[in-house]
């Protein structure tokens, strides 16, 4: 067993890309709603539309993206300095 987060990390007990399922009934049901209404507007488009309206979807999937990684991107700094802050007043608290 890891000494620390950072042994576990290292040794590939735990990775950052491992997550519980976030999916909720609500969610689901988002999709389905939202896979509804795409296949609604898509059918009654021609071709070209059709692929203009998926090229636009990828733009909108990648804007969210970018935005998502920056937002934890900030979180992660956030922490990390959270965590050198509390490390620097630890010395006043435990006397090792």
């Amino acid at each position: 067993m890891p000494k620390s987060i950072f042994e576990a990390l290292y040794y590939g007990k735990i990775s950052p890309y491992s997550r519980p399922n976030v999916s909720s009934p609500e969610r689901r049901e988002r999709s389905k709603k939202l896979q509804s209404e795409k296949e609604y507007f898509t059918g009654n488009m021609s071709s070209d539309h059709v692929k203009r309206f998926n090229n636009l979807e990828d733009l909108l999937t990648l804007n969210s993206l970018d935005e998502n990684v920056n937002i934890f991107s900030n979180g992660f700094v956030l922490g990390a300095l959270f965590a050198f802050e509390i490390m620097e007043r630890r010395e006043g608290v435990i006397n090792e």
